[in-house]
């Protein structure tokens, strides 16, 4: 199965042929990311074994090249994916809000991946009406079912971790100015920026391999995350 596919019976907004054509670049661009990221790991891994020309010895074996993981955000975050699926010293794999086309899969994947996005998954508000409230819960249910979909391939012990706060977006990753984050309805608060990105840092850091029980303590004190098993999981 290709590393990116476009599923024959799943809507498009493309014609067949553009939708394919389109598909097979990203896969590309995808791949070559992480050929890079591969390359990166070689080159560490000499670092670490001091056969790398021209290195420092003081790194010699400072590093633990069996606890490695790949991680990006949004076309990086798709490119980590990849990565674990064409290296396996890459033990799990972190997309951090990196979606791909409408109706495009990852295919069957060699090691255990994490996906964070946005949700909205807040109930019935002061503002809404029944029927808008049904609107919102409808096309929440759809989006994270279009999400999984793309993951489908995923081994045991994959997850997706979604994130009802405030102003979570796709601009809540950076930790530099963006004009585009400024505008509404992109716009947060100091305070919604700062939770934001904690709330990004203690689950990049929690889902490593074997960090069960931290998993378990940071959904405790995150209210704002829900954490669903994806693929074979």
């Amino acid at each position: 199965m290709p590393l990116l596919e476009i599923l024959p019976d799943s809507p498009t907004f493309l014609p067949t042929p553009v939708a394919q054509e389109q598909a097979a670049f990203h896969a590309e661009r995808h791949r070559a990311g992480a050929l890079d990221n591969r390359f990166v790991l070689d080159q560490l891994e000499r670092l670490n074994s001091g056969t790398l020309a021209g290195a420092p010895q003081q790194l010699l074996g400072r590093l633990d090249t069996d606890q490695v993981g790949a991680l990006g955000h949004s076309l990086g975050g798709m490119i980590s994916i990849v990565s674990g699926h064409i290296d396996r010293r890459f033990r799990i794999c972190l997309n951090l809000d990196g979606g791909l086309d409408r109706g495009a899969t990852y295919g069957s994947l060699s090691q255990p991946v994490v996906a964070m996005f946005g949700d909205n998954r807040k109930p019935q508000q002061r503002s809404e009406n029944g029927d808008a409230f049904r609107r919102r819960r409808s096309s929440r249910d759809r989006y994270v079912a279009n999400l999984k979909a793309a993951f489908a391939g995923a081994p045991k012990g994959s997850y997706f971790v979604l994130v009802d706060s405030p102003q979570f977006s796709h601009f809540s990753y950076y930790d530099f100015p963006n004009t585009q984050a400024e505008d509404a309805p992109w716009r947060a608060t100091p305070e919604q920026w700062r939770r934001n990105q904690q709330i990004i840092l203690d689950w990049t850091l929690a889902v490593r391999p074997g960090q069960a029980k931290a998993i378990d303590e940071l959904l405790k004190r995150s209210p704002e995350v829900t954490l669903e098993t994806i693929g074979d999981g």
